[in-house]
């Protein structure tokens, strides 16, 4: 037997005639004539014990190998003997027992299994921490990280009777959670603001790399392979036209390759622990912006279809119930602002008469920015204080920036046709949806895109 058991009589001791098979049953590996395991002096257990010693005397002893799930993320160790036995756990006296090996005591390095996260946590907050110490950026409301205590006791109402003769509150109900509190609690312990500003912006990008690194485990990919493109994701220019004005609205960029790969476990393997995964990601991050929830989950949406039909991953009845199951977790964790917001919408102010009208955002979602990770209208404004992004002016007019974002762009797009992968056709897909809802309505004089088509009705 491969964990040194008898191929009939059990793995017994030999003198005291204990066979270790504890009466399992298995035939040939886990003595079920060896005796009951509980150390009777029967025949039956001797012979077993005798018979367990001789084929143990011959037995080799074979490598274990790390059993590394790809599919579940997760780094267990797993010995093949154990798996081929379970249950089966040899008992030899205590003179008898060896050391085990150095692999199964650690099966992988601490520090090959942490040097990733640690890298992604240093890039995440270490240049953020550096840049205009003791200095903050005037980031979504100033009195969020200024007076954070009174911004959490207006925003449990939706009544705000300071402004006009009154009115109903814009979406302040949102940062109840999670930026509310997150300020307030630095505000508690005494940190300074310029430190509690620059770890908010610094989480939401770790977050973001981390969710890449989890996806791509989800989706088989090597710890390597996983961790350069959580690089990727968290270097990518995409949340600088937000994350100094209204870093809020990066929140669904960081959950969506959390979201992707919850609702595709979800589907993998039932049961309700992802799909409240989901609610509680889908509560914290869409909050304050419902539609830019919307869009992220809709990559989610998309993974349905090619599960059950394509990769043939689970049945109708099966996704139909993920489904249902992912609509009431996010119902049940959304439902507190959710509300907020339609009687906001019926009751509140029209503050599209009084934002940015659609001509103007759609002024630089052009094709080519868009797919380098730009493309936001607020990325290209100024005034004349100057660029209201700072670093518009480097992705704009710096030869050696604009050539290696867009040899970025230009190696992912080679990538996505080139690469032999399963699911290629899906994050195929992924990128043109994208692509298709960023441009939108670009070139507003002379329309071109998708969306164009139904612009007047808009």
């Amino acid at each position: 037997g491969a964990a040194g058991s008898s191929s009939a009589g059990g793995s017994g001791s030999g003198k005291n005639g204990a066979g270790a098979g504890a009466g399992a049953g298995v035939k040939g590996g886990c003595g079920d004539k060896g005796g009951d395991g509980k150390g009777k002096e029967d025949d039956k257990g001797k012979e077993g014990g005798k018979e367990g010693d001789k084929k143990e005397e011959g037995k080799e002893e074979g490598k274990e190998e790390e059993n590394d799930d790809a599919v579940d993320g997760t780094d267990e160790y797993i010995p093949k003997a154990v798996v081929g036995h379970v249950g089966c756990h040899p008992a030899r006296p205590a003179h008898e027992r060896r050391a085990a090996p150095a692999e199964l005591m650690l099966p992988r390095p601490v520090v090959a299994r942490w040097a990733g996260p640690v890298a992604l946590t240093l890039v995440a907050y270490l240049p953020l921490l550096l840049t205009r110490r003791g200095l903050v950026v005037a980031d979504t409301k100033q009195y969020l990280y200024l007076d954070p205590g009174a911004t959490l006791s207006a925003s449990s109402s939706l009544w705000d009777p300071d402004w006009a003769l009154g009115t109903v509150t814009h979406q302040s109900v949102g940062y109840l959670w999670p930026m509310g509190p997150w300020f307030l609690w630095f505000e508690t312990i005494g940190a300074p603001d310029w430190i509690a500003q620059r770890l908010w912006i610094g989480s939401i990008l770790l977050m973001a790399g981390l969710g890449v690194v989890f996806l791509g485990r989800t989706f088989g990919w090597s710890r390597s392979a996983a961790l350069v493109a959580g690089f990727v994701y968290l270097l990518s220019p995409y949340p600088l036209a937000y994350a100094t004005r209204i870093s809020v609205l990066v929140l669904p960029w960081a959950a969506l390759p959390w979201l992707v790969a919850l609702g595709v476990r979800a589907l993998r393997r039932g049961g309700w622990r992802d799909p409240l995964m989901i609610g509680l990601i889908g509560t914290t991050v869409g909050s304050v912006n419902a539609a830019s929830l919307l869009y992220a989950g809709l990559a989610v949406v998309l993974w349905f279809p090619f599960a059950v039909v394509v990769f043939r991953e689970v049945t109708i009845k099966e996704a139909v119930g993920t489904a249902l199951r992912l609509g009431f977790s996010l119902f049940a964790t959304c439902l507190w602002w959710a509300v907020a917001l339609v009687v906001q919408s019926g009751h509140g102010a029209d503050v599209l008469q009084f934002s940015e009208s659609l001509d103007v955002v759609a002024s630089g979602s052009s094709l080519s920015e868009a797919w380098r990770g730009l493309g936001y209208w607020v990325f290209y404004g100024g005034d004349r204080t100057g660029n209201w992004v700072t670093a518009a002016e480097n992705y704009t007019q710096s030869l050696w920036l604009l050539t290696v974002s867009f040899t970025m762009a230009a190696v992912m797009a080679a990538a996505l046709f080139l690469a032999r992968w399963r699911y290629r056709a899906y994050f195929l897909l992924l990128a043109v949806v994208g692509l298709v809802l960023t441009v939108g309505f670009h070139p507003w004089e002379q329309p071109g895109g998708v969306l164009s088509l139904v612009r007047d009705d808009v």
